[in-house]
C-alpha cells in the first residue's frame, strides 16, 4: 500500500476541497433548475409528479431557502390534488423542519388554512440562569438598640445561579419553575450609641429557591419578546454567616464577633414574585434578560426578643428587630426549546 506523506496530503487537500465544493455547487444548481421546473408545472396545473420530483433534492441538494419553497410546493400540490392525508404529512414534515415558521403575506390561502390547523408553539424549554441580587429589609417590630434606631442597608450585589423549566400553555402564556442557589446579604448600622460606640451587624444567607411563575408575553417585535411574570417563591435556608463589629470611637478599639444566625432564623420562607424582562429569540432557543422583585411574606427571625448571640457570646448593645426581607434580581438566562407540532384538537 502506497504511503501518502503528510506534505503531499497538504498539497492535494486544497484540490480535494475545491472539487467537493464544486460538486455541491453543481448539485445545488441542478436542484435549483428542478425547483424552477416544478414551479412551472404547478402553474400549468400539472401537479401529480411534483412531490416525487422535489423529494430527492429536499433530502440532499437544496439550499435552505429553496428547501422551504419546495416544501410549500409539495404541500400545495397535495392540497390541489385533494390528497389531504399526504398534504398533512407534508405539513408535519415541514413544521418539524421549520417549527418557528411564521406566515408570510405572500403565502397562499390554502397553505395558511392548513398551517393554522397545527399547534406550532414549543412544548417546553430548559435553561440555565445566572445573575446578581441585592436585599432590602422591612422592620416589623422595632426593639431599640441603646435607644437608637439605626439603619438597614444592602451590602452590595450578591449572586444567584440555577436551572429552569418552562412549559408553554398558549402562544402568550407559559409556566416556569426554577431551582436556584442564591446568596444574599444585608447590614445593620448604628452610629448613635452612647459612650461614643458604633455597631455594625452583617448577615449573609445561602438559600435554595424554587420560584414558580406564570409568564405573559403580550406581543413580539421581530426577534424580541417583552414579557411580565408573577408568582410565588419557596426558599430554604442552607447556611447563615454573621459578623458583629463594635467600635469605641474614643479608643478606636474594635471588637468583632462572628458566627451563625441559623438557629435564630425560620428556615422555610415564602415570597411573592413580580417582574418582567425581554427575550431575544434564536432558532429553537432564546436568551432572556430578567428583572424581578421578591417580597418575603414571613418574619426572618423566630423569636420577638432575640439577642444577637454570636459564638455563644451575648454581645451587649444589640437587640435584633423583627424583620422581613425582599430581594431584587437581575439575571440572564439561556433556554433551548423543544417542539412537537401536531394537529389542533377540534372543539365539539
Amino acid at each position: 500500500m502506497a504511503y501518502i506523506y503528510p506534505k503531499k496530503l497538504l498539497l492535494i487537500l486544497p484540490f480535494l476541497l475545491l472539487a467537493f465544493s464544486t460538486e455541491i455547487k453543481a448539485q445545488e444548481e441542478d436542484c435549483s433548475f428542478t425547483l424552477t421546473k416544478a414551479q412551472k408545472l404547478f402553474d400549468a396545473g400539472t401537479i401529480e409528479q411534483i412531490p416525487k420530483m422535489l423529494q430527492p433534492c429536499i433530502d440532499q441538494g437544496f439550499s435552505e431557502e429553496d428547501k422551504l419553497q419546495a416544501y410549500k410546493l409539495i404541500i400545495l400540490s397535495y392540497l390541489f390534488d385533494n390528497n389531504m392525508k399526504e398534504a398533512e404529512n407534508a405539513m408535519l414534515n415541514f413544521l418539524n423542519k421549520y417549527p418557528e415558521y411564521e406566515i408570510l403575506p405572500a403565502d397562499p390561502a390554502e397553505f395558511i388554512q392548513l398551517f393554522n390547523t397545527y399547534n406550532t408553539i414549543p412544548v417546553a424549554s430548559v435553561g440555565a440562569i445566572a445573575g446578581t441580587n441585592f436585599s432590602t429589609i422591612r422592620v416589623i417590630n422595632l426593639y431599640l438598640t441603646d435607644n437608637s434606631k439605626g439603619t438597614y442597608s444592602s451590602t452590595g450585589f450578591s449572586f444567584q445561579a440555577g436551572l429552569a423549566y418552562r412549559r408553554y400553555l398558549t402562544p402568550k402564556f407559559d409556566l416556569s419553575i426554577e431551582g436556584i442557589y442564591l446568596q444574599s446579604s444585608y447590614q445593620y448600622s448604628n452610629t448613635g450609641l452612647s459612650a461614643g460606640k458604633t455597631l455594625t451587624f452583617t448577615e449573609t444567607q445561602s438559600r435554595i429557591e424554587i420560584p414558580l411563575t406564570t409568564i405573559y408575553t403580550p406581543v413580539k417585535w421581530g426577534k424580541f419578546s417583552p414579557y411580565i411574570r408573577a408568582g410565588f417563591n419557596t426558599t430554604y435556608l442552607l447556611t447563615d454567616a454573621a459578623t458583629l463589629l463594635n467600635t469605641d470611637t474614643y479608643t478606636s478599639k474594635p471588637t468583632t464577633n462572628t458566627g451563625s444566625m441559623s438557629d435564630k432564623r425560620i428556615p422555610l420562607q415564602f415570597w411573592g414574585i413580580l417582574g418582567g424582562g425581554i427575550g431575544f429569540n434564536f432558532t429553537k432557543s432564546c436568551v432572556m434578560l430578567d428583572i424581578r422583585y421578591n417580597r418575603g411574606f414571613n418574619l426572618q427571625n423566630n423569636n420577638h426578643y432575640i439577642k444577637a448571640d454570636l459564638d455563644q457570646q451575648n454581645v451587649s448593645g444589640y437587640s435584633e428587630n423583627d424583620f422581613k426581607m425582599s430581594d431584587f434580581f437581575i439575571s440572564l438566562s439561556y433556554f433551548y426549546k423543544f417542539y412537537k407540532p401536531e394537529k389542533k384538537k377540534i372543539k365539539k
